[in-house]
């Protein structure tokens, strides 16, 4: 049997689903795109570093504060708020409105109850991927 081109195979339309919310300033609109084995096997070092830079610090080093006070009072996130803005900013489609991580923890601490739902559906569709993934050496290395 000859072997595929896999390069020429069709390759499935990825399904974009927005996430929007409304606040004083203007509409927030996340792009999601569905995951990837690669994105989500890249998330865990993303997770590390940002755990270090704003939740533990590193070699001995405090955390960096987090570049915006809200109201004069710093932000504090936690390791597992982490792993949450990291997925909901992975899976963004790449494009000149896509929210950086910083900008997420910022709208996820002026506006919690927005956010509530775009931090649930990408925790759904993580907890869905990890569910596909039957090796469980593949998925001890996924996030969430």
């Amino acid at each position: 049997m000859k072997k595929l081109n896999v390069f020429g195979i069709s390759v499935p339309k990825q399904e974009i689903k927005e996430i929007s919310f409304s606040i004083p300033e203007g509409d927030v609109v996340f792009k999601l795109k569905e995951p990837s084995l690669s994105l989500m096997l890249s998330l865990p070092p993303q997770i590390e570093n940002y755990i270090e830079k704003y939740v533990t610090g590193k070699d001995g080093k405090e955390p960096y504060p987090f570049p915006i006070p809200i109201s004069d009072r710093n932000i504090k996130i936690s390791a597992e708020m982490v792993e949450a803005y990291t997925l909901l900013y992975s899976l963004q489609v790449e494009d000149k409105d896509k929210y950086e991580f910083e900008e997420i923890v910022f709208l996820g601490e002026c506006y919690p109850e927005h956010m509530l739902g775009a931090i649930k559906y990408v925790t759904e569709v993580s907890n869905k991927f990890n569910d596909r993934i039957q090796d469980p050496i593949v998925a001890e290395y996924l996030p969430l």
